[in-house]
């Protein structure tokens, strides 16, 4: 016979075993395998008894005639990583992100045609082209925060 929690699922073992007793013969073994279902438990530790009994017919030198064995089950349930993965909002800030570096070679393009303007002249075209280049530069700096979990793994870093 064997008792556990409902959680303790036992695999591998024949409804003889599990529901009354099996036979074995001088030689023969049984191995009793189980899986934990964990979808029923609440977070946190939970601990089961999982015990079975053994009986020897016969008089075998060094066994016991009736033989209680248990040990217990203990599972610590933990709630689920939030892995804070970006997946709806990568095409957006992807988005912006080619929106300013485009802006950015625009306005570069456009600073260096009209470089011999007075306006432009006075605002120092050679800064201008430098804040236009930190721009392109900062929204580049978008493709590398967008790579989360859902993109690559750890194990290929």
């Amino acid at each position: 016979w064997l008792l556990t929690g409902d959680w303790v699922v036992f695999q591998n073992a024949t409804n003889d075993l599990i529901d009354g007793s099996a036979v074995l013969r001088p030689g023969e073994s049984v191995g009793i395998s189980f899986d934990i279902q964990t979808s029923g438990l609440n977070k946190g530790t939970t601990r089961s008894t999982v015990s079975y009994g053994v009986v020897v017919d016969g008089d075998f030198p060094g066994c016991l005639k009736d033989l209680d064995i248990a040990f217990d089950v203990m599972v610590e349930v933990r709630p689920q990583d939030n892995l804070n993965q970006i997946d709806n909002i990568r095409p957006v800030g992807l988005s912006f992100m080619a929106l300013a570096m485009a802006l950015s070679v625009v306005f570069a393009m456009w600073t260096y045609q009209k470089r011999a303007h007075r306006v432009i002249r006075a605002s120092q075209p050679i800064f201008l082209l430098l804040v236009c280049a930190g721009i392109f530069i900062m929204a580049s700096s978008i493709i590398p925060l967008s790579i989360d979990d859902s993109v690559a793994l750890n194990e290929g870093c």
